[in-house]
């Protein structure tokens, strides 16, 4: 049971911090460069934080799920010696 909430929690845990860092990121960079872009109604940096959290939270699912099964992979049995 702790493995499975574990798994959870990383994933989570990863999907959200993904989520800030690319809405930060993309403020920064659409409010200073591409002040005249337009995405669902909203310009310049708007535009660029809703496309930094969908982004950046769908890269950080992917990064949690590919680490979290790195982590909490099976071990092979080992040999005695």
């Amino acid at each position: 049971m702790l493995k499975i909430v574990g798994r959870i929690a990383l994933v989570l845990f990863t999907t959200l911090a993904g989520a800030i860092a690319g809405t930060l990121s993309l403020i920064n960079i659409f409010g200073n460069y591409f002040t005249d872009f337009q995405f669902f109604g909203s310009r310049g940096y708007e535009a660029g934080a809703n496309i930094g959290f969908i982004v950046g939270g769908v890269l950080g699912l992917l990064a949690g799920v590919l680490l979290q099964r790195k982590i909490f992979a099976s071990k092979p049995p080992q040999r005695q010696r």
